[in-house]
């Protein structure tokens, strides 16, 4: 179908969307997250560790939703390899 290609990058570019939106979230407000990461309504303050390992997670989610969207966007599908002898 003609189309069909452009329709997937769509698509695939709001996939690529989500990871970076939690990584901003996460970074920037990781006490919110991690409150409301828990189960069973759990209101205890988050703990030093909580939050640096949702802040780690976050920026790992923001590098690669970056990386995936800047995938689809130009085409290029991943990093050069090591060039071949």
């Amino acid at each position: 179908m003609p189309g069909e290609g452009r329709m997937q990058e769509i698509v695939f570019g709001c996939v690529a969307v989500a990871p970076i939106v939690f990584g901003v979230v996460a970074v920037v407000c990781p006490e919110w997250t991690v409150l409301h990461s828990r189960d069973d309504n759990d209101q205890s303050p988050p703990t030093t560790r909580e939050i640096w390992f949702i802040r780690v997670v976050g920026v790992g989610a923001l590098l690669g939703g970056v990386y995936a969207l800047y995938g689809i966007l130009t085409g290029v599908q991943g990093a050069p390899g090591p060039p071949l002898p």
